[in-house]
């Protein structure tokens, strides 16, 4: 049997989120029943720890996901890994787009629920926590202004 290390969490995470996460935007949206409807994110729009001006235009969303460092802690033979794993969703600001900071929102409640909606796919499940990431700007090397981030940080403890 395959040892569960960081490769297969990631993954697993990410199977997570393009399984559940337009499902759970849509539900979300029906549930307000404001007529805001959240920007899908494609299969395609996955990023991992490659974030260019490039990969991010032809979308309204995408998803960035990547792995902050880990902190090893080892006693004798054994270490432990804390390890986090953050999946962001990166949207254009749009002219139409007046109720922006609602639906940046509604993305961040999106991950946190299917991620806990999920936990007990994951092996270990009491060993990690989920926590929300602020909205924010999102700056750099060419990149205009109007894209605008927010997501949740999955921490875990490997052994």
């Amino acid at each position: 049997m395959a040892r569960y290390d960081l490769e297969s969490l990631v993954n697993d995470l990410k199977a997570i989120c393009q399984a559940n996460l337009n499902t759970k935007l849509a539900a979300i949206d029906v549930e307000k029943n404001d007529g805001l409807t959240s920007y899908q994110i494609p299969i395609t729009a996955y990023l991992f720890q490659d974030l260019r001006q490039e990969s991010v235009a032809p979308h309204k969303a995408i998803m960035f996901f990547g792995i902050d460092d880990p902190e090893s802690n080892g006693i004798g033979p054994a270490t432990l890994e804390r390890v986090e794993i953050y999946f962001i969703v990166i949207c254009q600001r749009y002219p139409d787009a007046v109720e922006f900071h609602t639906r940046l929102l509604r993305y961040m409640r999106a991950l946190k629920e299917i991620f806990e909606e999920n936990w007990h796919t994951l092996p270990n499940a009491n060993r990690y926590t989920i926590s929300s990431l602020s909205p924010t700007t999102l700056e750099g090397p060419g990149f205009q202004a109007g894209y605008k981030a927010v997501g949740v940080k999955v921490q875990a403890i490997l052994s």
